[in-house]
Order: structure tokens, then C-alpha cells, then sequence
């Protein structure tokens, strides 16, 4: 049950965090539902899971303008990604996902730095799809 929960909260996140006109209770709901997903992968889930979880907690913080909340879990995906060599997509990723906290924290040396590193490792991304679809992410991001 821990991995069904996992996923429909994550999906369940996803959706919520492209939707237009969210109300103050779906932004509280797509917080709570990230945490839920983090939680059930960690029950049962590898160090990739939770990584791409810590990352998605980021950009919900990053959505709702809560910087600190975004670094810090941006750093624990960065950490992640590095302890167990992840490829370039994730963790170029990570890096993105501390540029987009950098920014929202007016912290233009970290974000130039971050947004730099996501370019350079994304660019090893051997999947053209994959690639094109970090670099129009990194696009959102000022800089």
C-alpha cells in the first residue's frame, strides 16, 4: 500500500502544482500530500525515490514563495544525488531546484552559481526529451 500511496500522492502534487488558480486550500492540501509522498517512499522506496520527492517538496515551497523551505529540501535531493551518483538528469535537478530557491531568497550568487551547474550537467543528459524538458525548466528561472 506504501508504494500506491507514494504515487497517488506525488501525482496527486504534480497536478496540483500546474494548476491555475489553486485555492489557499488545495496550496495546503498539495503541501500535505508531498509530505505524504516522501513519507510512504520512505517506508519502502530507494534513495532515487526520495530524492525526487525532496525535490518536489522544493518547488512546492519554491511555488508558494517560501525560499528557506525550498533550499533546505533542495539541498537533501542535492545530497542525495551526489551520495549515490545519480545521473545527470536528477542531479541537475537539484541544482535547479536550488537556484529556483536562491532566487526566491534574492541570493544572486547562489542562483547564478546553481543555475550554472544545472546547465552544465544537463547538457550530459543523454535524452534529447529529457534534456529539453530541464532546460525549458531553467528557462522559468531568472538569471
Amino acid at each position: 500500500m506504501h508504494k500506491k500511496f507514494a504515487a497517488d500522492c506525488f501525482n496527486g502534487t504534480w497536478g496540483l502544482m500546474e494548476k491555475i488558480g489553486r485555492t489557499p486550500e488545495e496550496t495546503h492540501k498539495m503541501i500535505a500530500m508531498a509530505y505524504a509522498s516522501l513519507y510512504h517512499w520512505g517506508e519502502i522506496g530507494t534513495p532515487l525515490n526520495l530524492a525526487r520527492s525532496h525535490w518536489q517538496i522544493s518547488r512546492v515551497w519554491a511555488i508558494i514563495g517560501e525560499g528557506q523551505n525550498a533550499f533546505n529540501h533542495a539541498m537533501v535531493c542535492l545530497n542525495l544525488c551526489e551520495m549515490d551518483d545519480f545521473g545527470p538528469f536528477d542531479l541537475a535537478y537539484a541544482h535547479e531546484a536550488l537556484a529556483r530557491a536562491a532566487m526566491i531568497l534574492g541570493d544572486d550568487h547562489a542562483q547564478a552559481y546553481h543555475l550554472g551547474q544545472a546547465w552544465e550537467i544537463g547538457s550530459q543528459i543523454p535524452g534529447a526529451q529529457e534534456r529539453e524538458y530541464l532546460f525549458n525548466d531553467l528557462k522559468t528561472i531568472s538569471g
